[in-house]
């Protein structure tokens, strides 16, 4: 087992501030903003942007080895075609003060926002893939000076099922199961197609796939598969077939929680267009859902192979056997699944922690897929000046998580996030290290509950851990 570096992400347009104002770069996002169906973003938020230091400082201060850090399209390509050099030049110099600091930045490309000029549908489109390859491609080939390490999209799932079947996100469908699987495939197609123009620009990178974690296979674990089975050996006539054993094996390795999490996992098994059993055999789906991810996964094999064995005459440039060299999972409480709902039936800080939880996704996820590499990016909400009823709190949370990966193969644990606030559609959540400011002491809480502890916390315990790695009496 490796020695998991631990750091702090900071990735997302409402971290990063500065969007969607009058004279600011402008994302999907930006209609509701305007329409009041999400808050917009308050100043107190707008400080990676405007002052980085500050916030740098306060990972170093947090013990963090590694930071990710958001590189947004709408700031890059604030219109078609045109590049805002001065942005581009301003992630080069961010990422060069947390290198300055001995922190590892890690470019986070895509974090459910994209340019408000190419449409809320923006995924949905057939060209989707190919343009963010572009977009990816660009980046990496100018700041790569600055960062080796890149996730293409953080949360594709979450993009898919809270836009098109939870109305949560823009462009607010709800039900559009077809669609939202054609989004997953370009959202999967465009993930390969960037990881290989990223790898062209930068051979020594480390290129990762966020994906949400969700109880449900389909939902989750199906998207990793479709991309690492031609390197698992799978033939491309047998997929459904396959999928269809590794969601059995899914189910039966991580057992329902309770009845409304099996029935959420059977309706997502019985609408996923995959799998022999699936909805595209029996007919359920108005139209079959596009495989182009399968096709470009299947063909980035090929490639991979033909380049190990020279038969092209082309140097193998490509560590991994899979199109990702890690796979990031962003993890989050059991039923997370129901705050995509337009119900909203539970929030984010309704749902009780369950460290055992993370440490056996690990161990099963080293098994599915031998040799990838597990990232885990992890948070803890707390609704914004209201102690939690069921008595968690940052600084227990944080001794239960980074004891949880003791003993298993993560290769790196961030915390999320560093400042309040973070998710645009549950305004009221408090993720941070530091709380949004003027946040105040949660109702109820004790005083040490302040900011400086939960960072100092975690501070001491990520020294914690590192002695006792380096006394050889850590397991990882």
């Amino acid at each position: 087992m490796g020695q998991p570096l631990f750091g702090v992400s900071a990735a997302g347009y409402r971290l990063e501030g500065g969007f969607n104002g009058r004279g600011e770069p402008a994302n999907q996002w930006a209609p509701w903003e305007r329409t009041g169906k999400v808050a917009p973003g308050t100043p107190q938020r707008a400080n990676l942007w405007s002052n980085p230091e500050r916030v740098l400082d306060l990972a170093a201060s947090a013990g963090a080895e590694i930071v990710a850090l958001g590189v947004e399209w709408a700031r890059i390509e604030p219109s078609p075609g045109v590049v805002d050099e001065a942005a581009v030049d301003r992630y080069a110099s961010i990422f060069a003060s947390a290198a300055a600091r001995a922190i590892t930045p890690v470019g986070v490309l895509h974090d459910v926002a994209h340019p408000g000029w190419l449409g809320e549908e923006f995924w949905l489109t057939p060209g989707s893939p190919d343009r963010f390859a572009e977009h990816v491609a660009r980046l990496v080939l100018r700041l790569g000076a600055s960062c080796r390490h890149w996730v293409t999209l953080r949360q594709p799932n979450l993009v898919a099922l809270a836009g098109w079947v939870g109305g949560r996100h823009p462009p607010r469908r709800v039900g559009a199961l077809a669609d939202a699987w054609a989004v997953v495939d370009n959202l999967l197609a465009a993930h390969v197609l960037a990881y290989a123009a990223a790898r062209d620009a930068q051979p020594d990178a480390e290129i990762l796939l966020g994906l949400r974690a969700s109880s449900s296979y389909d939902w989750q674990r199906l998207m990793a598969d479709l991309l690492c089975a031609p390197a698992l050996g799978v033939e491309r006539d047998r997929v459904d077939e396959w999928i269809d054993s590794r969601r059995a094996r899914h189910d039966r390795a991580v057992a329902p929680r309770d009845l409304a999490d099996l029935a959420w996992r059977r309706l997502a098994a019985a609408t996923a267009p995959f799998g022999v059993n699936g909805a595209i055999t029996r007919g359920r789906l108005r139209r079959p859902s596009p495989r182009r991810a399968v096709d470009v996964a299947y063909r980035f094999e090929a490639d991979r192979a033909a380049a190990a064995t020279g038969s092209n005459g082309a140097a193998p440039s490509r560590r991994s056997v899979y199109p990702l060299d890690a796979l990031l999972v962003v993890w989050c409480p059991p039923r997370a699944e129901s705050v995509l709902w337009p119900a909203g039936v539970a929030a984010p800080w309704a749902s009780l922690p369950e460290p055992g939880s993370l440490a056996a996704w690990c161990r099963e996820q080293a098994q599915l897929a031998p040799g990838l590499r597990v990232w885990v990016e992890d948070g803890f909400a707390t609704r914004r000046g209201v102690a939690r009823p069921d008595g968690w709190d940052r600084r227990s949370y944080l001794r239960a998580q980074v004891a949880a990966t003791e003993g298993t193969d993560v290769a790196a644990y961030l915390y999320y996030t560093l400042q309040g606030g973070g998710d645009p559609t549950w305004p009221d959540a408090d993720f941070g290290l530091e709380p949004a400011s003027g946040a105040g002491v949660p109702q109820g809480a004790d005083a040490s509950s302040d900011a400086s502890s939960d960072a100092q916390t975690y501070r001491r315990l990520v020294a914690g851990r590192r002695a006792r790695r380096d006394a050889g009496a850590d397991p990882a």
